[in-house]
């Protein structure tokens, strides 16, 4: 096994593990095949990433941050949360933003720590949306406006259950995003 030319071993180590999770699912997932598929040594890997959920933490982090980082171009609470939304969109029009993250989904279901990091991936999307539901909606409640962004939240992420990139029916549901939007906004200004 040669080592990795690459300068950043550890951004090879989640490209590795996102293409394992698009190709074998999380079935097929073990940090041995991902320092195989990396070109590098199962104690590099660990060195850069010492547990499985590490892993996984960065394969979040990094999915969160491209997200953020569309969002973070716009000036107003609004537009940052419209542009959140559609980075989301955006994802799962891809094989590496919808795939890894419906994997690591589902063995939330398992697992604590991956079930606390899926909630962190939405949690600045939460909290944006907390903020613009109150400034529109002073009367209602701030755990209200909580609430009503966490229903919000999970309306978007559901609807990956029809519109994702590994959907073979989503044309069936084009137009969508367009409703949902709609549906968000009338909730927010309400």
């Amino acid at each position: 096994m040669q080592p990795s030319k690459s300068k950043n071993t550890r951004q090879d180590i989640i490209d590795a593990a996102t293409r394992l999770l698009i190709e074998e699912g999380a079935g097929g997932f073990s940090v041995r095949k991902v320092a195989q598929n990396a070109l590098i040594s199962l104690g590099n890997l660990q060195y850069h990433f010492p547990t499985k959920n590490d892993l996984f933490h960065g394969l979040f982090e990094q999915v969160k941050d491209r997200v953020i980082a569309v969002a973070s171009k716009e000036r107003d609470e609004e537009s940052q949360f419209f542009a959140y939304v559609d980075a989301i969109f955006e994802e799962w029009d891809t094989p590496a933003g919808s795939i890894p993250v419906w994997e690591l989904a589902s063995m939330a279901a398992h697992d604590e720590d991956l079930a606390e990091m899926l909630h962190e991936l939405y949690a600045p999307l939460r909290k944006r949306l907390a903020i613009l539901i109150a400034r529109n909606n002073p009367d209602r409640s701030v755990r209200v406006c909580e609430h009503q962004a966490t229903c919000i939240v999970a309306m978007i992420e559901g609807s990956g259950l029809f519109d994702a990139h590994s959907r073979s029916n989503r044309t069936e549901f084009r137009g969508m995003r367009k409703q949902l939007r709609e549906i968000i906004k009338s909730i927010i200004y309400k």
